[in-house]
């Protein structure tokens, strides 16, 4: 939440969708203000959750941000200025950092475009990675009816191959 609060693009809201958490995120939750919203759900999956922070929210686009991650600074600004150029992909993704235990940096994943987003995912699997550097427009989920409840991995690698169908991929 905080890396979301020190981005640069300041348009946005927040939306915690915690799936059934037994933890103290409810008690966390507790210190942030708008545009921060918690909403608690009976545990559902990740694709449930998903699905619930698309339909609870009311931007234009909506990005991901998984509990486990962090966004840099210029993470929305760049990917919405990169959409707003560029009138016909509805949907960006990027490169990102991966760290060790203790969050030192130990190399930067790149998608190595070869085709078009969907040849891509369909012929070297899923080249968009990890659903925390996606931004999409929010009817586009809409259109293709949302995240898979019925699957309990890949869910992120069909939904971008379903979007993908609709609109190219900015990366």
């Amino acid at each position: 939440i905080n890396s979301v609060q020190a981005q640069t693009y300041r348009d946005f809201e927040v939306l915690v969708i915690d799936d059934g958490s037994t933890d103290a995120t409810e008690q966390v939750m507790r210190r942030y203000q708008v545009p921060v919203r918690y909403i608690r759900q009976q545990n559902g999956g990740v694709a449930v959750a998903r699905n619930r922070g698309i339909a609870e929210s009311r931007g234009r686009y909506v990005a991901f941000l998984d509990a486990d991650d962090t966004w840099l600074p210029h993470k929305l600004e760049r990917q919405i200025n990169a959409l707003n150029q560029q009138p016909q992909p509805r949907a960006c993704y990027s490169a990102f950092t991966v760290v060790d235990a203790d969050l030192n940096p130990i190399g930067i994943s790149r998608s190595q475009r070869q085709g078009s987003a969907l040849e891509d995912l369909l012929t070297r699997g899923n080249v968009v990675a990890t659903p925390s550097t996606v931004i999409c427009e929010r009817a586009l989920f809409e259109l293709v009816g949302g995240f898979d409840p019925a699957l309990s991995q890949c869910a992120d690698w069909n939904m971008w191959v379903r979007l993908a169908a609709q609109t190219e991929f900015l990366y």
